[in-house]
């Protein structure tokens, strides 16, 4: 048995939690415990076991727990597997160290040597199952675009997920702080959606999504060494956190969460944090005011007030962790006085830097303060319900939310319509928006309460004659919702790098929708086209990849060559509008 074990050494609750959660360390270590893991095969290369008493087998081989597969309907990691890993933990930890030969040095330098020797295959195997799921990975995206988006199916949705699974398994490290499983699994919800003829989605924003795991596939291997320690975590108190607001959010991929925001005032700065779950996974994780969410505190508590952190964590790239326990204790009330001076901060702060990395922009939250509350309207081509506010310097800010949001749209609506004075508002610049993400609502008496539209309950509309046009308004948002029609931007004269990116997009987005790798004459002529304005403009870049589609002419293009064309078009296209 010994042989596969070794590649499970490091299958310690840190490790594990890495590749699932908390939440599932707790409910795999139940059966583990229990000893209700039992070996029902044994080969030269692995092992079959039973967990549980549902009848799932979890099979165990020596490519490690990347490679674990549980017969359940779960796709990626499940309890079962969790059980297996930790038991195979126990088993790597009771099988024998390899005999070593007698050495000239004194005995005391031996469990030295055996200690760097293991360390050494530790690493050695982290770093083969690392580049295993990279490499399926990538090999998993490029037969899509070979067989057409327009013909993919469920199960090429599936297979998606089980790599994403995989790629989580592996513990890859994050790119900017963009997962490659979770790419894969926000792919994975385009590709079923698209499959299931879904309106909302087209093969456009497939290739987009496809385009960026094939980048990340391509950064990866060169972000970390063999043995290189990942970046540390540390902890930290902040004494006064003033909150902003909240956005529940939902992926493509069929995943949710919430994103927390901030003013750390000690340093000046937003700070973000994020947890959530992925699709299927832990149902009790719901949108929730009053019960705890995030660090064993609901956001009634954390909007409620200032509040102060006790050893929270810092990921290297600046946001909270959501994990641990920090301690939690409440601060001074709201107050005008003190939102000023983060008005000023954020309204000075310049646009992240980073607008063409991996991955969504960065959350990028400024305050306004208030002087007018005005019209609400609805934004029946973008889909959008619009609120416009007067801000304190005189100017006029349109502020939206998608009408898909019944929950975030109702509670906004509600908030506007009982005529309380709104004194400041947090907003979020998302997918080509401004939202709203903490309304600033005074009470009676002056003090403030922090209403977070996708999160906090909305208030019910009275029965009076003055909430007609409101309950008029909130009838058409809901017709528009059921409609949810898709209409096309009215299409306006572009500039010429714009236009040149156009383009080669269309023409990239036909051969991944049917399939044919081999460009029609149309095609060759409009990307020769493309080439010749990019060159006029110096995007020597784009000029240099568009040779590489047009020449020789009648060659039949690779998928890698189309996925590599997308995403520079992305990139450049996310310049363009920075």
């Amino acid at each position: 048995m010994t042989g596969w074990a070794t590649a499970y050494a490091g299958c310690d609750d840190a490790a594990i939690v890495e590749m699932a959660n908390a939440g599932l360390l707790r409910r795999g270590r139940k059966d583990a415990a229990a000893g209700l893991v039992a070996v029902v095969e044994e080969t030269g290369d692995g092992v079959v076991v039973s967990v549980g008493t549902g009848g799932a087998q979890v099979r165990l081989g020596a490519k490690g727990p990347a490679a674990a597969v549980c017969s359940c309907p779960t796709a990626g990691i499940c309890q079962h597997i969790v059980s297996a890993l930790l038991w195979a933990g126990d088993q790597a930890g009771d099988a024998p160290a390899p005999t070593a030969e007698p050495q000239a040095q004194p005995a005391v330098e031996a469990p030295k040597a055996r200690t760097s020797s293991a360390t050494s295959r530790k690493l050695s195997a982290e770093a083969r199952r690392r580049s295993e799921a990279i490499a399926e990975t990538r090999a998993s995206i490029e037969p899509l675009v070979a067989t057409g988006l327009a013909h993919l199916g469920a199960d090429d949705a599936a297979q998606l997920l089980a790599v994403a699974g995989r790629a989580r398994a592996a513990g890859i490290e994050a790119v900017n702080g963009v997962q490659l499983s979770a790419a894969v699994r926000a792919a994975a919800g385009l590709v079923g959606d698209l499959a299931d003829r879904d309106d909302t989605v087209d093969e456009a924003q497939v290739l987009e999504a496809l385009a960026e795991i094939w980048a990340l596939t391509e950064a990866l291997p060169s972000r970390r060494p063999e043995g290189a320690a990942k970046p540390a975590t540390e902890e930290l108190d902040l004494p006064r956190l003033v909150p902003l607001g909240a956005r529940w959010w939902t992926s493509p991929g069929g995943g949710r969460g919430v994103t927390f925001m901030g003013w750390d005032a000690a340093a000046a700065r937003v700070r973000t944090v994020t947890t959530g779950r992925s699709a299927g996974a832990d149902p009790a994780f719901q949108r929730s005011w009053d019960t705890p969410v995030l660090w064993g505190c609901s956001f009634s508590r954390l909007c409620g007030g200032e509040v102060a952190l006790g050893n929270v964590r810092l990921n290297p790239d600046g946001t909270l962790a959501a994990s641990g326990r920090p301690r939690v204790s409440t601060g001074a009330a709201l107050s005008t006085d003190a939102l000023l001076p983060i008005a000023a901060a954020t309204e000075a702060d310049p646009a992240p830097a980073d607008v063409v990395g991996f991955g969504r922009r960065a959350t990028q939250v400024r305050l306004v303060m208030v002087r007018d509350s005005g019209d609400v309207g609805v934004d029946e081509v973008r889909q959008e319900m619009t609120w416009t506010v007067a801000t304190a310097d005189g100017h006029r800010l349109q502020l939206r939310l998608p009408v898909a949001d019944a929950h975030g749209t109702s509670t906004l609506l509600s908030a506007v319509a009982v005529s309380k004075r709104v004194v400041a508002v947090a907003v979020d610049r998302h997918q080509d928006r401004d939202e709203p993400v903490g309304l600033f609502v005074e009470r009676e008496g002056g003090s403030l309460h922090l209403v977070c539209p996708t999160i906090t309950p909305h208030w019910e509309l009275g029965s009076g004659s003055r909430w007609t046009a409101w309950r008029q308004l909130t009838r058409r948002i809901e017709t528009l919702r059921r409609r949810a029609d898709r209409v096309a931007p009215v299409r306006t004269s572009l500039p010429p790098a714009e236009r040149a990116c156009t383009i080669v997009s269309d023409v990239l987005v036909s051969v991944a929708t049917t399939g044919r790798l081999r460009l029609t004459p149309s095609q060759r002529t409009d990307l020769i086209a493309a080439s010749a304005l990019a060159r006029d403009l110096g995007m020597r870049t784009l000029e240099h990849v568009l040779a590489g589609l047009t020449e020789p002419e009648g060659e039949r293009i690779s998928p890698e060559a189309v996925l590599r064309s997308a995403f520079l078009v992305a990139r450049a296209r996310a310049v363009l509008s920075a």
